[in-house]
């Protein structure tokens, strides 16, 4: 599928439930065989028997001990609740045995502050899994407001917040929606409240459940699905770059004067305005695959790197795609560089 095919596909697609794979079973331990011989020799071999009994049972026990802890564990998945502002950070987790594995990564970059902001709903909690699928968040505080790094900490937190305690008949994407419309009130609300200036994140979000994805976005914070080598941005940037070019296809001004306007990159939609102006969602699921990677990422990220870059990164296990996408940015040593936040989900 090339990438034009695969940006029609992310319109339209059905539910599909994933099947746990069944946790391997511990190997069985070797029982101690009997000897025979002669009436002569008939002591000497019992007592050789009994300290080998004895040797297995103490290797059974050991074992056992292990199995207790290790089992569990991977049989549970684990809790993963990323702090916002984690530095350098790595982590893979299951969302259930053989379902999705996650792994986020972010750095300050040559910033001052780190402004980026992420979260993930807690996949250790079965019920919560089962009930309402997995969510994840980016948010990039906006720099050139006041309180980047508490806008995008409040999108994150009220967002997990909502989703664990919503109730009622909505349809994912109308749960997304209102998620973001509730953060977005916080952050005006807090805004309001203390100096009155104006302050403001993006936020990209997805909610992933029996084997489908549902996404929303504001602002210029991404999400990328990767399938069978090819990329495609599942997301619209709101930014004023993007009227600039309608303008141009209008006639209304040169195609050049778009691509050189020193505005082109500023937000028309974002959190922490009285209404948030326009989101980019998903109405209908769409249905995931094994091998799938989904990348939510802020412009750290993509701003720095070629979509064949992003591209080579989630090739590789979702941990190391995330550690991967960081060190590359990095490795590029650009003036200037912004905080970057990356977070992988792969099936």
């Amino acid at each position: 599928m090339g990438i034009g095919g695969l940006t029609q596909v992310l319109l339209v697609a059905a539910a599909k439930t994933q099947e746990p794979a069944a946790a391997t079973p511990l190997p069985d331990g070797a029982s101690p065989g009997d000897g025979k011989g002669n009436e002569g020799i008939l002591g000497g071999i019992w007592s050789l028997m009994m300290d080998h009994m004895l040797l297995s049972a103490i290797l059974l026990i050991a074992i056992l001990a292990i199995a207790a802890v290790i089992v569990p564990v991977c049989r549970r998945g684990g809790r993963i609740m990323a702090k916002p502002g984690l530095q350098n950070g790595a982590v893979s987790r299951q969302a259930g045995p053989g379902v999705l594995t996650i792994g986020n990564a972010q750095h300050i970059g040559k910033r001052e502050d780190q402004q980026d902001s992420f979260g993930i709903s807690d996949i250790g909690n079965p019920q919560l899994t089962r009930d309402k699928g997995m969510l994840a968040v980016v948010a990039d505080g906006m720099g050139g407001l006041a309180n980047g790094k508490i806008s995008s900490n409040t999108v994150v937190s009220s967002m997990l917040e909502r989703f664990v305690e919503q109730t009622g008949t909505l349809t994912i994407p109308e749960q997304l929606l209102s998620m973001v419309n509730w953060a977005n009130d916080r952050v005006y609300e807090s805004a309001n409240q203390g100096s009155g200036a104006r302050s403001g994140s993006t936020v990209a979000a997805v909610i992933i459940k029996n084997g489908s994805l549902y996404w929303i976005s504001a602002g210029d914070s991404r999400i990328y699905l990767y399938r069978n080598g090819k990329l495609a941005q599942a997301t619209q940037d709101h930014v004023y770059g993007n009227e600039l070019f309608a303008d141009a296809l209008q006639g209304r001004i040169t195609l050049e004067e778009a691509k050189m306007h020193r505005e082109k990159k500023s937000l028309i939609s974002y959190i922490g305005t009285a209404k948030v102006e326009h989101v980019d969602r998903n109405a209908a699921s769409f249905r995931l695959y094994p091998g799938d990677r989904i990348l939510l990422c802020s412009d750290g990220i993509y701003g720095a790197l070629a979509e064949s870059e992003i591209a080579g990164a989630l090739d590789l296990e979702p941990h190391l795609a995330a550690e991967e996408l960081v060190v590359r940015v990095n490795g590029k040593q650009l003036p200037g560089q912004d905080n970057m936040t990356a977070v992988v989900i792969g099936l």
